[in-house]
């Protein structure tokens, strides 16, 4: 679900919206070890965490596409039993982190273990979802991210690595990576979606086109199978969008949500949500983006706001700057 050109709006002078397309890096790769005062640090421990974080934050986000896209917003009554089970007490140690000042989402999805994730991306009832969206083998799934996690459980333990764990590390990232570059062109950078200009075109529009306020607001609803994405276009004074005001807006629909895209250099944002959730859920979700209006500039570009937010779940941003085949990314910004 990505967004594509402004619906036919020209007299008012409507803002077209960037090319979408992912960001580009060249890596720098840790070697050898260092030492903090008396202690030897390897640096391929930090070169891992880094990339295992990227690789992880993919995947889960794989996983909640997969469960939407097969059981829209009802996607949570779909996660077996056993699993649920221990989610429920982690949710609940959740509060005791605020002091912390950490990210804190309580989607699901976000808190389940590696193993618990490979098991319901694999399972036979999203696979197929999972399937399309990655172009992956179950079984090279499997196996992938059962290496993934016996690395991931040596790095977060401080277990020292060396160059063959790095080698063995880029072999899960390679393969994964090529799933992981599908399902960007799926979502983020898709340009294969329907839009609609006018209400006559899909009923639902027509509450999106209600909130259409020439220079202050320009959105437009924006379709593929499965998911609506309601567009939301960059307006004076072109700044950024305040990311801590988009969470709070909506935190009582972010059940509701895939995710918001939001453009990593501009104030150019879609919300992305199942086309078969009720209808009074298409209503929740636009009345609480319709409500995200005042105070959403910010001259704090996204690198310098509150990271518990910019690193929210439900945010996935993109940037213009994409390179083909651009698994894994690295450190070197083309933007």
């Amino acid at each position: 679900m990505a967004r594509a050109a402004c619906p036919g709006r020209s007299a008012d002078g409507c803002l077209r919206p960037h090319h979408r397309s992912a960001v580009r890096f060249t890596t720098t790769m840790a070697d050898g070890i260092e030492f903090e005062g008396e202690v030897p640090i390897p640096q391929w421990n930090l070169e891992l965490y880094r990339r295992i974080y990227l690789l992880e934050q993919w995947l889960r986000r794989i996983v909640m596409a997969g469960l939407m896209s097969r059981y829209a917003t009802q996607w949570r009554s779909a996660i077996p039993t056993e699993i649920s089970a221990n989610l429920k007490q982690r949710r609940r140690q959740l509060a005791a982190r605020t002091f912390l000042d950490v990210e804190s989402s309580d989607n699901v999805v976000w808190l389940l273990t590696l193993e618990e994730l490979k098991q319901l991306m694999t399972s036979n009832f999203i696979w197929p979802s999972v399937k399309e969206l990655t172009g992956l083998q179950r079984a090279d799934v499997l196996a992938r991210v059962d290496e993934l996690r016996e690395i991931r459980n040596v790095v977060g333990h401080n277990r020292a690595t060396t160059p063959r764990t790095l080698r063995i590390f880029e072999g899960v990232e390679q393969y994964l990576g090529q799933g992981i570059d599908h399902f960007r062109n799926e979502t983020l950078y898709s340009e294969s979606n329907a839009i609609f200009s006018h209400a006559e075109d899909e009923p639902l529009a027509e509450a999106v086109e209600a909130l259409w306020e020439p220079g202050t607001r320009q959105v437009f609803l924006q379709a593929s199978d499965r998911f609506y994405a309601m567009v939301s276009l960059p307006v004076p004074p072109f700044a950024y969008i305040s990311v801590p005001d988009l969470v709070e807006a909506i935190h009582d629909v972010r059940h509701l949500i895939l995710a918001v895209y939001v453009n990593g250099v501009a104030d150019e944002f879609s919300v992305v949500w199942p086309r078969g959730a009720l209808d009074a859920e298409h209503q929740q979700v636009i009345e609480a983006i319709a409500a995200f209006h005042v105070g959403r500039h910010t001259e704090l570009p996204y690198s310098e706001q509150d990271p518990k937010h910019v690193c929210d779940p439900r945010i996935w941003f993109y940037f213009d700057a994409l390179r083909p085949g651009g698994w894994p990314p690295t450190m070197e910004d083309d933007r």
